[in-house]
Parts: structure tokens; C-alpha cells; sequence
């Protein structure tokens, strides 16, 4: 009978066996191998056209139709995304509804050059810049937009630096429309409040609320995050015979004590000097998270001294 020479066949297939092992074993090339992709559907590839486009688009249709410079969703499409073309850069949209393991994106510009995609991605304190205006309410408010889809509303009050009463409201609501009409782009705003739960977003765009405290904001009442004895500026929100509310950002109240205020600077009467809606200057002097309160100060030259008794204690 015919025996075949087993031992080589087998010598054989270890060989083999054993190149493709190693191969395998290395973490560069398991790593290289792995093809990473997404999925952009056509109406996420790219932005539909402007209106002024689309106009200058139908006038060359009209007199000629066989140009080739008017063309349909699907003929641009098939252009800017032809196999093996390179596009510069895509935003993942969703991982959890996948199709065969593979996240869904977009490339459309103003989607990838979004300020925020979700309002998850607001964080409050942060400045939003080249907002555009989407509408007006009649009480004065303003609606802006920070991305596809994600909107902010910015007060009235809100959008003056000098806080005035109601006597005013009808002449400062003609002078927004006139400055912010609907689809201009306001130069920056900063975020006050967040819920990403409700979506809703409350902004400001009050210059002393851009231009102070931009890397350092009150978002808490952790003492961590708050340097006593340093300036920070926030809006009255609550003005009575017993003081001050001073709101900063995330819903962070402050105190401004009345008896404090007629130390400090002779004030007789809150409600005589300060307003709702007016930018104040203040100094916190102590910071208590498991209450959430924050106790203010108005003497804003007593920081330099308490700075030295900070680091005098520090030494010894």
C-alpha cells in the first residue's frame, strides 16, 4: 500500500501556520490592519444650497438647461465624494445605531465647524463666538443659534451692559432690532444657564460678562474652584431691604448683606442704588457647598491685603 510521507505535509502547514501566527501576535500590524470608516448618508454630505445660490443656480437653468454648472443633490454628491477622493474632515454623529458596526457622521460644513452639536456640549461660562440671530420675541428676548440645531434665547436685560427700567423696554427692544436683525451674527455670547434635559440655554451678551473672568468663571460653590479674595463679576438678580443677589453663571447665587454694604460704602438703601440687571463688581469672602451659598463683598480694595494675609499664613 501507498503511504504518504505525512511528516512533510505536516512540517508544511506548521510552517505556514506559524508565519500567520506571528503575523497576527503583532499589535502593530492587528492594529493596521483594522480598517476604521464611517457612514455619511447623501442628505448629511453636504449643506443645501443658499437661497441666493439656488436663484443664480435656476437663472443658468433657465437660459441654458444642458450647462453644467447647475446640477441636482445626487450629481454634486457623485462630484465631491467620488471614490477614493479625500474629504477633510467628517464629525461623528451617532455610534449607537450602527449599520454592520459602522458609526453614521456628516461632512457638511456647518455641521463639522459647529460651535456645539448637542446641548450636552454647552458648557456654562463658556464664550460662543459668530452666533447667528434666528428670531425676536415680542417681550425683547432673542433667539440665537449656536449650532445645527441647538439654540440659545438671550434676555433683554441680557443684552445691555447698563440695567434700565420698564420705562425704557420699548426703545431698547427697537434699538436690538435694529442692531441684531434676524440672520445677522452677533460677535460672541457666554452661557449662563444649561438643561441639556429641557434643551434649553440661556445666554448673555453683556460686554462686562465677556471681558472679565474668562478663564476663571463661578460655575459652583466648591471652594476649589473659587480664589477668595479674587474679583469676579456677576448680575443682580434680587434687590431688598436686606441686600443683594449677585447671580454668576450655572445658577450660582451670591450675598451682598445690607448691613455690610452700609460698612463698606455708606449705603443707606440697597433698592436706592442698585438695580435688576445691573453688572457688579464683587470679592468673595467665603464659599459654602454643602449650604450652596457664597458670601460677597463690594470692598474690592481690601483684595491686595487679604492676598498678603494669604501668603503671609502660607508661610508660617
Amino acid at each position: 500500500e501507498f503511504e504518504p510521507n505525512t511528516k512533510k505535509i505536516q512540517n508544511k502547514k506548521k510552517k505556514k501556520r506559524s508565519v500567520f501566527t506571528n503575523l497576527r501576535s503583532n499589535e502593530i500590524y492587528d492594529v493596521a490592519s483594522k480598517v476604521k470608516c464611517v457612514y455619511v448618508h447623501i442628505s448629511k454630505a453636504m449643506d443645501p444650497p443658499s437661497s441666493s445660490s439656488s436663484d443664480n443656480n435656476s437663472r443658468k437653468k433657465n437660459s441654458d438647461s444642458s450647462q453644467a454648472s447647475y446640477r441636482t443633490p445626487e450629481a454634486l454628491f457623485a462630484k465631491h465624494f467620488a471614490l477614493n477622493s479625500i474629504i477633510p474632515s467628517i464629525r461623528v454623529l451617532s455610534t449607537s445605531n450602527t449599520l454592520e458596526s459602522i458609526p453614521s457622521a456628516t461632512a457638511a460644513p456647518s455641521a463639522v465647524q459647529a460651535h456645539v452639536f448637542t446641548y450636552v456640549d454647552i458648557e456654562p461660562g463658556r464664550i460662543y463666538k459668530d452666533v447667528q440671530v434666528i428670531t425676536h420675541f415680542d417681550g425683547g428676548s432673542m433667539l440665537v443659534q449656536l449650532g445645527q440645531g441647538v439654540k440659545g434665547i438671550i434676555p433683554l436685560h441680557h443684552l445691555f451692559d447698563k440695567a434700565t427700567g420698564d420705562e425704557n423696554k420699548q426703545y431698547r427692544i427697537q434699538t436690538k432690532l435694529k442692531k441684531y436683525p434676524v440672520n445677522s451674527k452677533m460677535d460672541a455670547v457666554r452661557c449662563l444657564t444649561i438643561d441639556s434635559s429641557t434643551r434649553k440655554c440661556v445666554l448673555t451678551a453683556k460686554k462686562a460678562l465677556l471681558t472679565n473672568n474668562i478663564d476663571n468663571p463661578i460655575t459652583s460653590y466648591n471652594p476649589k474652584d473659587i480664589k477668595l479674595g479674587t474679583t469676579y463679576y456677576g448680575v443682580v438678580t434680587q434687590v431688598s431691604e436686606k441686600g443683594v443677589v449677585v447671580t454668576f453663571y450655572n445658577n450660582v447665587r451670591g450675598f451682598v448683606s445690607a448691613k455690610q454694604m452700609a460698612e463698606e460704602l455708606g449705603v443707606e438703601d440697597p433698592k436706592l442704588n442698585y438695580r435688576v440687571g445691573q453688572i457688579m463688581k464683587t470679592r468673595v469672602t467665603r464659599a459654602n457647598e454643602k449650604s450652596s451659598k457664597l458670601f460677597l463683598s463690594l470692598k474690592i480694595n481690601s483684595q491686595e491685603e487679604e492676598k498678603r494675609s494669604e501668603e503671609h499664613t502660607s508661610e508660617l
